[in-house]
């Protein structure tokens, strides 16, 4: 961390503990007030330089049926692994999808350079993502078939590494 961001860290985390300060004056038991740590680490996550937004995510196809949503059930499945692309760690937001038979499913980016991990769930007789129904990953157009199926004993986790020319 060089010494100009530092002291602009130092300077910001000094003024928003003395906002704090002001505005706890007035709270009432409904307002909720962050402790002045909590502001400290918004604000280095705010201003990390080269820190990336996330990227869009691609949506599944509608014949995709997500048991999970909401967040009341664990998904059903995973697919992870390392990936590289041109020989290197996939870089952070590299966009990574599932596909079952073809049709989209869920989408997730990589959050650590070189592994990946996509979430999905597996679906009845109607859903793109029914038992039996074969599973690849896109990664920059490209689909890699993970030789697994939807509901096999191996598929629950499946370790599946990738190398993208």
């Amino acid at each position: 961390m060089t010494v100009p961001f530092r002291l602009l860290l130092v300077g910001s985390f000094a003024a928003a503990v003395g906002l704090l300060a002001l505005r706890s004056m007035g709270a009432s038991a409904d307002s909720p007030v962050l402790t002045p740590r909590a502001v400290l680490v918004q604000m280095a996550r705010a201003e990390s330089p080269g820190a990336l937004p996330p990227p869009v995510l691609p949506s599944p196809d509608p014949s995709y049926c997500q048991a999970s949503a909401g967040g009341t059930t664990p998904p059903s499945g995973a697919v992870l692994g390392r990936l590289t692309v041109g020989g290197v760690a996939a870089p952070v937001n590299t966009v990574v999808q599932i596909t079952f038979d073809g049709k989209a499913g869920p989408a997730s980016a990589v959050r650590e350079p070189g592994g990946y991990r996509v979430l999905y769930d597996e679906g009845g007789a109607a859903c793109a993502n029914k038992a039996g129904a074969a599973m690849a990953i896109v990664v920059n157009g490209q689909s890699f078939d993970t030789h697994s199926k939807v509901g096999d004993p191996d598929a629950a986790v499946l370790l599946f590494d990738i190398a993208v020319p």
